[in-house]
């Protein structure tokens, strides 16, 4: 089964939408999370957010959130591309071996941030390339604007990722 969390999304630079959108999500998609395991006890659940996106499945999936620990129990990946609230003492993992930033949070990381649920540790991943001004503060303000568009979608974080998602889900690539 496949969901989309409902909600709409807004340019970080428009003030006044931008918090009542993720907002949104985060309702969006706490219900939706809560509606697919009680429909499908049983099933592994996966949750992809990129960009905006991400940062509402990180809300989503923070203390103190509103998804159930039944809900967390059945979560077999969550993967945060381009997460604008990327913490380095957040319990997410990132991918080894490619040119990934390990050394700086997202624009909107502050101390006060939300980590996500340490319920989740292992089973989060936040892919973030350096150049990318999203997700890391030292990125290129323009030209990084381009990865943050592009580059996610070829190469090492692609193929990385879903590696990453198919190992948790006992299955092969």
């Amino acid at each position: 089964s496949h969901r989309s969390a409902t909600y709409p999304a807004a340019s970080a630079r428009s003030d006044t939408g931008y918090q009542a959108s993720v907002d949104t999500g985060v309702d969006s998609v706490t219900e939706d999370l809560a509606a697919l395991v009680d429909a499908c006890p049983t099933t592994d659940v996966v949750v992809l957010g990129f960009s905006q996106g991400a940062q509402v499945v990180h809300l989503a999936l923070s203390p103190p959130g509103e998804v159930s620990a039944e809900v967390l129990d059945r979560i077999r990946a969550v993967v945060l591309v381009a997460d604008p609230l990327r913490g380095l003492d957040d319990p997410a993992v990132t991918l080894p071996g490619w040119s990934g930033a390990p050394t700086s949070g997202g624009f909107a990381d502050t101390p006060a941030a939300p980590r996500t649920d340490p319920a989740l540790s292992g089973r989060v991943l936040s892919p973030c390339y350096t150049s990318d001004p999203v997700c890391h503060t030292d990125g290129r303000r323009f030209l990084g604007m381009l990865t943050h568009a592009f580059a996610y979608e070829w190469g090492p974080a692609e193929d990385r990722t879903a590696e990453w998602v198919s190992a948790r889900l006992d299955v092969r690539p």
